[in-house]
């Protein structure tokens, strides 16, 4: 066996390591005593360093801004005036037929001007006879409004003020009854506050926001106040008038060089060429 002697013959033995000689010296070399000390020659005792963690770095978390509610109310139906208004008015439609809804109402709106011609005259623009005809014909034979000229008997017959917004340009249009009275505008919350974009037309359902625009914001906008030639004639208005309009329609300063003439010419060529887009 390898194990040492005296092992052996102790455990398997069962030998008197005494009597048989060599006594306890053979154990010499497993006791404890200044020969058998480990110096630090002997032995280097190595001490494990803790194991550290690599620090993690966390990546910043980016919390992205809720998006605003949509607060314009944009139909799918083909006639984008009758809807915006008609939905002002009465809220959102629940018919299963949206376009007999729409026929039984302009049928509604004709009786009332063949029983009320005269009052297509309230409103605040200058209107012609034969206009006021072509109005009360075509709520009859037209399938959908059509022209800014729809908003006439629209704000007539609901009695309510309409704005009409064009962005692109920034300006706008008022339809409102000559005889409707409030004291504040927009203090009821009857006001209508639509939107232009190309030949289609969004109602804005917050009545927050539209109250802050009849407030605030319209007087930072280009007031238009003639439905046949969108601006009146160049001799109403001063050259320097001509210059702020022309930076509010254009959203630049004003070109040098430029005089009045030309200044009318622009802005007029815009806001017509925009407004008249929106006619089908």
């Amino acid at each position: 066996m390898n194990a040492p002697f005296f092992m052996n013959c102790v455990l398997f033995g069962q030998s008197n390591l005494i009597e048989n000689g060599g006594g306890l010296n053979q154990l010499s070399s497993y006791m404890l005593t200044p020969d058998n000390f480990l110096t630090d020659d002997d032995y280097e005792m190595k001490i494990e360093e803790p194991l550290t963690k690599e620090p993690v770095t966390k990546e910043p978390v980016t919390i992205e801004p809720k998006a605003k509610p949509q607060t314009r109310y944009v139909t799918r139906e083909r006639d984008s005036i009758f809807w915006c208004v008609y939905t002002a008015v009465n809220g959102p439609s629940t018919s299963p037929n949206a376009v007999n809804l729409m026929m039984n109402e302009k049928k509604a709106m004709s009786d009332y001007f063949n029983k009320n011609p005269n009052t297509l005259k309230n409103i605040n623009h200058k209107v012609t006879l034969a206009k006021i005809n072509e109005i009360k014909c075509n709520l009859m034979t037209k399938p959908f409004m059509e022209g800014i000229e729809s908003f006439i008997p629209c704000s007539i017959y609901y009695k309510r003020p309409i704005f009409v917004v064009y962005e692109e340009i920034n300006a706008y249009f008022t339809f409102v009854d000559k005889t409707y009275v409030s004291d504040d505008e927009d203090a009821d919350g009857e006001t209508i506050l639509i939107y232009a974009n190309g030949n289609r037309f969004s109602l804005e359902t917050c009545k927050t926001k539209t109250s802050d625009f009849v407030r605030n914001q319209k007087s930072a906008l280009l007031y238009l106040h003639d439905l046949e030639r969108v601006l009146s004639g160049i001799s109403s208005f001063k050259v320097e008038e001509l210059k702020r309009y022309y930076n509010i329609v254009f959203s630049k300063d004003e070109e040098p060089g430029l005089n009045k003439t030309q200044y009318y010419e622009k802005v007029l060529m815009k806001c017509y060429t925009t407004v008249k887009g929106t006619d089908r």
